[in-house]
């Protein structure tokens, strides 16, 4: 078995942390996409009305309009794109030998949680728990290393 670098364990153990946590970034993204489109929505509800609008970048409504319709086809694809990220990690986290593994990570990178929190919700001390993550993580960084690029990590 050929020996590896710290510099290299280091640089695949950030690959796979960006890669298990795209799908939290990507959730988020859609999240902020959403929050954009309610925002057009309420603006373009107050300009059909006949209400101006006096602030923002719009001039009128149906530039108001045209602005929600783009918004929500943003948000259509940041929602796809979100749902493809999560599906591509759980695969990913699946293929992890030990469920204790692809539970803590599955809380802390599909579910945002602190590793104090993920250590609560499993009910494991907090050192536990972070012995418990390192593991999973050089396991994580093991398979990602077998298994190379084609999970499909954007």
């Amino acid at each position: 078995m050929e020996a590896v670098s710290a510099e290299q364990r280091g640089g695949r153990n950030t690959e796979v942390t960006e890669f298990l946590g795209s799908a939290l970034l990507a959730r988020r993204e859609a999240l902020r996409r959403w929050e954009r489109v309610e925002e057009l929505a309420s603006r373009a509800a107050r300009t059909t009305g006949g209400m101006a609008v006096s602030s923002g970048a719009c001039k009128g409504p149906q530039e108001t309009w045209d602005l929600l319709a783009e918004e929500k086809t943003r948000l259509r694809r940041a929602q796809a794109e979100a749902v493809r990220q999560e599906a591509l990690v759980e695969s990913f986290l699946a293929r992890l030998p030990d469920p204790r593994w692809r539970e803590v990570l599955r809380l802390r990178y599909l579910s945002g949680k602190s590793l104090a929190e993920a250590a609560s919700f499993m009910s494991y001390s907090y050192s536990s728990a972070r012995r418990l993550s390192a593991g999973a993580m050089r396991a994580a960084a093991a398979l990602w290393e077998r298994e190379g690029a084609r999970h499909g990590a954007s």
